[in-house]
């Protein structure tokens, strides 16, 4: 096929096909650079969402942990006010044993009026130094002889419950129906 057109012509045709290639290349080259900034635009926006997604998850634990901390911390407390409970009771007689031990050395013709127990204390003089002051009981009663009441001063001496078993002189006066009294220090539990 030849050519009739005249130079001019087919330049201007060459240049109008050369600017439609440029036009259709610049359109396909927008469109790609349009989807790759929609496409960047979605990602980003995805990663803000997982972010704060994570954000919400860090706060989340960081509350269970504070929360898990004051527990723990509330837990330990609980546990040394256990302890020290445990160990009050411990060194402390139950006022029930004192009675069953008064009772074991009780006749039957004797009666007790009244009962008073002062507990054992600890007093901390220095700094490593710690006085305990045994605990006390004092006891008012009536016995009908003064070998019931003999037998009974002599059966709380025997006694390991009891230390420093003191009748005072003036339960000795009547030989019957004797009004007594008597104070006692009680040995630390084991």
């Amino acid at each position: 096929m030849i050519n009739l057109l005249p130079p001019k012509y087919r330049q201007t045709l060459k240049d109008q096909q050369m600017f439609r290639l440029i036009l259709l290349l610049g359109g396909v080259f927008g469109i790609a650079l349009i989807a790759l900034s929609v496409f960047l635009l979605v990602i980003q926006v995805a990663l803000t969402k997982e972010r704060l997604a994570q954000e919400v998850k860090l706060l989340s634990f960081e509350e269970r942990t504070a929360k898990e901390n004051s527990t723990l911390g509330e837990i330990k407390s609980w546990n040394i006010k256990l302890t020290n409970i445990e160990a009050f009771k411990k060194n402390r007689r139950p006022v029930k044993d004192v009675i069953d031990e008064l009772a074991l050395s009780l006749s039957s013709e004797m009666y007790l009026f009244s009962f008073s127990y002062t507990p054992s204390i600890e007093t901390r003089k220095k700094a490593d130094e710690i006085v305990k002051t045994p605990a006390i009981v004092a006891v008012t009663g009536k016995a009908q002889t003064r070998e019931e009441l003999l037998s009974f001063k002599d059966a709380l001496q025997a006694n390991p419950f009891f230390t420093e078993v003191v009748f005072p002189p003036s339960n000795w006066v009547q030989p019957t129906d004797i009004n007594f009294s008597f104070q006692a220090k009680l040995t630390a539990p084991q």
